[in-house]
């Protein structure tokens, strides 16, 4: 295996140039203006990477049931087969969107009692090892990432009945990699249904556009429910608890609408603006549906925002119009790899990994917090990060040259050091003791292996790699 392995290696190359001396010495090609091509000499080899040739050949394309994404690091919605969440409940999550309990009565984080143990050393020293309190039981289940609402299409069959995701005959979706857009298609009982997808890049807004004939026929609306952010299904939240939160319509108008959530902790802002004429109604609580007149389309901007929106939200035109920009320079930024050169026929597959673990990345991992483990996406450990994966998150942005995604979150070791130099002295160390699982407060969650874990920084998975071609002074 090891091997095949390196004459695989071996054997591609990056435009002619063997991928080990790339990899040894990456480089960053000036962007010719003009286009997407690019000239590097390496050594006496001329090199010339059309970037937007790279990514587009491996746009996605999906004719079944869809988990794609769309985002901008920060803020993510993860949609079905119809371009939107209509028949899952795939929750829309922000880093900035935490939320927490409210906390035993009468109690508080500091009454948690840490759990004494005598260590290698003989020396025994408190540890958060879950104890079976109520404070211990929050504090495993607090903070988590909240599902910030259910934004789909409810599409009608002709016998009236609600389509379900088996009923969209021929479905196709296209992820254009290079603009950030996702376009979807597929009829309802012969009636075509297009739905165009994007983020904006500066904005947590969701921005679609509908062009079917069933907007004229009355038979497509546009729904937006609120579930409880709790720890359920990986973030996606209670839909079940009406009375646990609250959905204040603030301001409405023929063109837009403000909404005001507030669960617990919790308080943000969304806002819908549409084109076109349509009838906000609101049949039950934490549930708003739009229903278009008479039209060929249907366009709509939907932003969340932990803090009131501006008056005025981009259009669908200008959204799409940023998103392209943004994904333009985002591809054009750093460093390329071109591995249409190579004679090995695996160069596509590996080249369409690379190309799509940085779409994936930049999506889901270049916010204000470290990514979990699942980036923007159904989550086990309720969306909080892990102090030990934050280098495997975070090296590539430093590898490809694009620090300033890296930048937005690493920041975090300022930020907690009071909390891990206060874990430390309760420990009986000195310096800093990081955290193992945590959220937007800097509390740990008590969990066995958390407590015991040690290796948090730097990652011993990744040392070995160092060793590579060398004796190591050390053995695992």
């Amino acid at each position: 295996m090891g091997n095949n392995r390196r004459s695989f290696l071996k054997k591609m190359t990056i435009a002619g140039v063997g991928l080990g001396t790339y990899l040894s010495r990456l480089w960053t090609a000036e962007v010719m203006p003009a286009d997407t091509r690019e000239t590097q000499v390496v050594g006496q080899e001329r090199m010339v990477i059309d970037r937007k040739a790279v990514v587009t050949r491996h746009n996605v394309k999906v004719t079944s049931s869809s988990d794609l994404q769309v985002g901008n690091g920060e803020f993510a919605i993860t949609v079905d087969i119809s371009g939107l969440v209509s028949f899952r409940v795939n929750p829309i999550l922000a880093y900035w969107a935490w939320h927490s309990e409210p906390l035993p009565a009468g109690q508080t984080i500091d009454d948690f009692q840490w759990t004494i143990h005598r260590g290698y050393d003989g020396i025994e020293r408190p540890y958060p090892l879950p104890n079976g309190s109520e404070i211990s039981n929050w504090l495993q289940r607090n903070p988590h990432k909240a599902n910030l609402g259910q934004l789909g299409l409810v599409l009608i069959r002709q016998n009236g009945s609600p389509a379900q995701e088996k009923d969209l005959q021929n479905p196709e979706q296209i992820l254009d990699l290079w603009k950030g857009l996702l376009t979807s298609r597929y009829t309802i009982d012969g009636q075509p249904v297009k739905v165009e997808t994007c983020v904006h890049p500066s904005l947590d807004a969701i921005a679609v556009r509908i062009t079917s004939p069933l907007i004229s026929a009355g038979r497509l609306r546009i729904f937006l429910r609120f579930p409880y952010p709790d720890t359920t299904d990986g973030c996606a939240g209670d839909f079940n608890r009406p009375d646990a939160h609250t959905s204040i319509l603030k301001r409405r108008s023929e063109r837009r609408a403000d909404i005001i959530r507030i669960a617990d902790d919790l308080c943000y802002h969304v806002a819908m603006a549409w084109s076109g004429r349509a009838k906000l109604v609101s049949p039950a609580r934490h549930e708003f549906i739009l229903l278009p007149e008479p039209a060929e389309q249907f366009e709509l901007v939907c932003a969340f925002a932990p803090k009131p929106l501006p008056e005025r939200l981009p259009s669908v035109t200008e959204t799409i119009a940023a998103c392209e920009r943004y994904w333009a320079e985002f591809w054009n930024s750093g460093g390329a790899i071109d591995l249409s050169g190579s004679k090995d026929p695996r160069w596509r597959e590996l080249e369409r990994r690379i190309v799509l673990s940085q779409y994936i990345m930049a999506v889901n991992g270049a916010g204000s917090y470290p990514p979990a483990e699942s980036g923007l996406r159904k989550d086990p450990w309720h969306g909080r990060f892990h102090f030990e994966i934050i280098w495997w998150h975070g090296a590539h942005w430093a590898l490809w040259d694009r620090w300033h995604l890296l930048n937005r979150y690493i920041d975090i070791y300022q930020r907690f050091l009071p909390a891990a130099q206060e874990r430390a002295r309760k420990q009986g160390y000195k310096g800093a003791r990081w955290l193992k699982c945590t959220g937007n407060i800097p509390v740990e969650w008590p969990n066995t292996s958390h407590s015991w874990l040690v290796w948090q920084n730097p990652h011993p998975i990744f040392l070995p790699n160092w060793t590579i071609g060398r004796t190591p002074r050390w053995k695992p």
